[in-house]
């Protein structure tokens, strides 16, 4: 049984999902007035080329969120040329007619269209495990403490909008299995490889599972292999280039905030002089252990310290650490991992809906999500097994393993990159691809209960 069998009734069930999408987001991010993350410079990373700083002269770094921002005077330092820059692309046009870039006006854009593509997603999906997984991934999203970074210029603002991209283009593949559809996840996957440096290894490993599924699992998709072999051609050479002109970017304070923020104070004291000078780097500087690069004191512009702030030192910290320091090295896993499911509050007051971030921090945090995803995982894993090849329930299963999977690469990555500096915001794509896992494995062991099962897609 389809659901809904009329294409008029699917269609005003999609337009009442995507309505509620939007406000939802509006009520979170406009009511009563405009509201967002309060800026902490790095603006400059995405829209430092258009414009020089805030409209207003209120306070900054931290402490307030700027609505307008000046058009021109552009900064030119350490821009960065990720694709979360797209995301703020809709508000250049109305900014160079008023004369400033309205944010919140942009967010109102950019939801706008998301909800447009999950109108258009809802309505080609012809199961009832499909219209509901994804409309729940979308309302989950909508949460203030997450959508809250689309009225930001957060590198997260393109996370999370190429994440939805992705994953509605994932279920209408799944469903329809047309080149359309396999083109759309193709270029949503590296969209948001490349949306943040920190996401560049994950995202493909989230993406495979589903992608392959659809090509040699699922009936009819024709010219598999040259397909494939595009889509590697074409994600490899995004990648490669992606990181080629990225990677020195940042690297300077990357390195050291793992060095001084993570992997010292881990070691005990004896033992942190002989570590750095292990890496080339004076054992004096074991002192710095604990400070970040932005506060006073940190010597990051030392001559007998900077040299030595490099991606090279940086890998060779980490191998060292895990050869010779093998339990200070789990140890920074774990604290990541206990991180991991906490939203910041992204307001100042609160945004009004907040109810799944708060519920997910206090019952879900850190290692109790992961744990139940892979009790679930294999409960699903064994209903699967033996039935249909081309269902829902196995879908659910290739998107839940992909998603688990890059969710914990990335909870290794933000720790291993920048240290615990920032860590909640730097966990952002690992919590929101946690989130997503477990809608589709309560989706797809739904569609698994005896006389619930999904009906297969039609060819």
């Amino acid at each position: 049984m389809r659901f809904p069998a009329s294409p008029a009734v699917r269609a005003r069930c999609a337009a009442a999902v995507a309505i509620l999408f939007y406000g939802l987001i509006a009520l979170n991010l406009f009511v009563p007035t405009p509201n967002g993350p309060a800026d902490n410079g790095d603006f400059v990373r995405i829209h430092g080329p258009f414009s020089a700083g805030p409209a207003d002269s209120g306070p900054r770094f931290f402490k307030a969120y700027h609505r307008f921002w000046k058009m021109g005077g552009r900064v030119t330092r350490y821009p960065e040329p990720t694709s979360s820059a797209f995301i703020f692309l809709p508000g250049l046009v109305p900014g160079a007619i008023s004369g400033r870039y309205d944010l919140a006006l942009n967010a109102a854009l950019v939801t706008g269209g998301l909800a447009l593509v999950l109108f258009w997603a809802l309505r080609r999906l012809r199961s009832p495990v499909a219209f509901c997984s994804l409309s729940a991934m979308f309302l989950l999203a909508a949460d203030g403490n997450i959508a809250g970074y689309l009225d930001s210029f957060f590198q997260e603002a393109g996370a999370l909008v190429f994440l939805l991209l992705l994953v509605a283009a994932l279920h209408v593949l799944w469903d329809r299995r047309s080149a359309a559809s396999f083109a759309a996840a193709v270029v949503f996957a590296a969209l948001l490889s490349t949306a943040k440096i920190a996401y560049a290894f994950s995202i493909p490993l989230a993406a495979a599972p589903v992608v392959l599924g659809a090509i040699f699992l699922r009936p009819g998709m024709n010219r598999a292999l040259p397909r494939l072999a595009a889509a590697i051609v074409f994600s490899a050479s995004v990648l490669a280039a992606f990181l080629f002109v990225s990677a020195p970017k940042y690297q300077i304070a990357n390195c050291y905030h793992f060095l001084f923020g993570a992997a010292v104070p881990e070691l005990a004291p004896a033992e942190r002089a002989g570590y750095l000078e292990s890496l080339g780097i004076p054992g004096r500087f074991a002192s710095l252990a604990g400070k970040n690069a932005y506060e006073p004191g940190n010597a990051i512009r030392d001559p007998g310290l900077r040299p030595h702030l490099t991606r090279a030192t940086q890998a060779a910290a980490v191998r060292a650490l895990l050869d010779a320091h093998p339990s200070a090295f789990f140890r920074l896993l774990s604290r990541s991992l206990h991180d991991a499911g906490v939203e910041p509050r992204l307001q100042e007051p609160g945004a009004l809906c907040t109810v799944w971030s708060s519920v997910r921090s206090r019952v879900l945090p850190g290692p109790r999500a992961y744990l139940l995803s892979a009790a679930l995982l294999a409960i699903l894993l064994v209903r699967v097994r033996g039935g249909d090849p081309s269902g829902w329930p196995l879908f659910s299963l290739l998107i839940s393993l992909g998603f688990l999977g890059a969710s914990a690469l990335q909870i290794a990555v933000s720790i291993l990159g920048n240290g615990p500096f920032d860590i909640l915001r730097h966990d952002f794509l690992a919590n929101l691809l946690m989130d997503f896992e477990l809608v589709a494995l309560g989706c797809g062991l739904a569609a698994t209960i005896p006389g619930r099962r999904a009906a297969k897609p039609a060819d």
